[in-house]
C-alpha cells in the first residue's frame, strides 16, 4: 500500500505517491540541472525511472548530452562506463524493502 505526501513546492496542493517507485518530482529535477557547471557538455543519468530528470535537462538545457540506459542499469554499465562524463545527475532508487537490489550504493566524485 503507497503512503501519501504532500510536499511544500510553490504549488502547495502538488502530491505526490510514495512506494516502491518513487519517481523524482519536477521541482526537483529542476533545481539539480540548475546546479550543473555551465561548462557541461555530457551527463549520464544511470537511473532514469520514467525520465523526469532527463526532461528537465532537454528543457534547461538542451545542449547537453544525455546518456541513459535503455534498460537495466547493470546489463548496460560496461558500455556505459567505457565513456566519460562532465557530471552524474541522478536520484538511484530505493525503497522499504531494497535499496538497488538490496546491494550497496558507491558514489564517487572528481575534484571541482
Amino acid at each position: 500500500m503507497a503512503k501519501e505526501l504532500t510536499l511544500q513546492t510553490k504549488n502547495a496542493s502538488e502530491e505526490f505517491i510514495i512506494d516502491s517507485n518513487f519517481q523524482t518530482p519536477s521541482f526537483v529535477c529542476d533545481y539539480m540541472v540548475s546546479l550543473l557547471p555551465k561548462s557541461t557538455l555530457k551527463v549520464l543519468e544511470p537511473t532514469p525511472g520514467q525520465g523526469n530528470i532527463i526532461s528537465s535537462i532537454r528543457q534547461h538545457k538542451p545542449n547537453i548530452e544525455i546518456r541513459y540506459p535503455e534498460g537495466d542499469y547493470f546489463q548496460e554499465r560496461d558500455a556505459i562506463l567505457s565513456d566519460r562524463y562532465d557530471a552524474i545527475l541522478m536520484n538511484p532508487p530505493f525503497s522499504g524493502k531494497s535499496f538497488f537490489g538490496g546491494g550497496q550504493f558507491t558514489c564517487f566524485m572528481g575534484k571541482s
